[in-house]
Formats: C-alpha cells, sequence, structure tokens
C-alpha cells in the first residue's frame, strides 16, 4: 500500500533542494510516481523487496571486495563510465561490453562504483545510511547486454519508500529494467 506523500517531502526532491538533478522533475508527482511503479511490479510478479534486497547484496559484495583488496580497489577504480553526468550512461549490447579489467564481476553481473565524498540524505529524513548512500553504480548483464545505473540510496528508497525515482529524475531505477537486469 502507498501512503499519500507531504508536500514539504515533494518539494525536497525537486532539483535544487536535497540534490541538484533531483529525485523528482519540476512538476512530477510522487505519489503518481509511486502508484505507476507499484502497477508495474504488480504486473511483473516482483515486489520492491525483492529488488532491493538484491541490489544490497550486489553492492555490498563488490564493496567487501574494495575491503578486501584496497591495493586492487585502485586498479579496478575507472573514469568508465563518467558518473559525474548521470544523463550520459554509455550504451551496451552483446557486442559492445566493457573490458573485465574494470569493474567487478558478480555472477553474470559486471559492477562499476564510483564513491563520492559525502553521501545523500533521504528525502523523507530517515537517518543517513552512508554505508550505500555515498556510492553511485551501473550494473551491466554480461548474458544479456543491458545495464542500469543508479545511486546506492535506491537501495533504501526502495525498499523503505517503495520509490525508484522520478521519470525525469536521471538517477531513476526503471523497476522493469533491474528486474530484466538482475533476472528476478
Amino acid at each position: 500500500m502507498i501512503y499519500p506523500v507531504h508536500a514539504e517531502v515533494e518539494q525536497q526532491m525537486r532539483p535544487g533542494a536535497l540534490s541538484e538533478q533531483g529525485f523528482l522533475g519540476p512538476t512530477e508527482s510522487v505519489q503518481s510516481v509511486l502508484e505507476t511503479d507499484e502497477q508495474t511490479l504488480a504486473k511483473l510478479g516482483v515486489t520492491h523487496v525483492t529488488i532491493a534486497d538484491r541490489l544490497e547484496t550486489i553492492l555490498l559484495n563488490v564493496i567487501q571486495q574494495k575491503f578486501t583488496d584496497l591495493a586492487g580497489w585502485f586498479d579496478r577504480m575507472t573514469s568508465f563510465p563518467n558518473f559525474d553526468a548521470p544523463t550520459i550512461a554509455p550504451q551496451f549490447s552483446l557486442n559492445n561490453l566493457p573490458d573485465l579489467g574494470s569493474g567487478y564481476l558478480v555472477g553474470k553481473l559486471h559492477i562499476f562504483i564510483k564513491q563520492w565524498r559525502g553521501f545523500q540524505e533521504c528525502p523523507w529524513g530517515c537517518p543517513a545510511n552512508s554505508r550505500l548512500g555515498s556510492i553511485d553504480f551501473l550494473i551491466l548483464n554480461r548474458e544479456t547486454g543491458e545495464s542500469f545505473t543508479g545511486p546506492g540510496l535506491i537501495v533504501h528508497l526502495i525498499r523503505e519508500h517503495h520509490f525508484f525515482e522520478g521519470q525525469q529524475s536521471p538517477y531513476r531505477v526503471d523497476p522493469a529494467k533491474a528486474i530484466r537486469v538482475l533476472a528476478l
């Protein structure tokens, strides 16, 4: 069930408030976004918790690899993809896959992570989770060539608020695409 969102929370989601790019577009309704995404999940038969759990497992796996091999972490860091410009995500296909020498593999998924110095706050005002709130990621399914990007905070937003970000946000994780890439 989706609960109404207060106007103050929706204002915090607009571009220039908690985030330069925003969690929503300038005119989007968070309630409408939530309802549309809930319908998509129901149609596909996958819950928001299933997606959040899988994302968290993958991202924590990569972070664990980072701390297991700190020297190797710097070798695996890359300016590809450019997380400074989220609207310019690379386009992959089975004929155009990135080199295995960068990023991390978790099964058939190829993950790229950018660690930031600060962390993103939840627009609902939940206590900060800097563990994942300070990263952006790209997850590529090497068997299908399909990928998606997102912020680490999305795990919390999906699990606790059923929120995948607005259609007009460059940080949106499309639930149908996430289900396909993660093979859920």
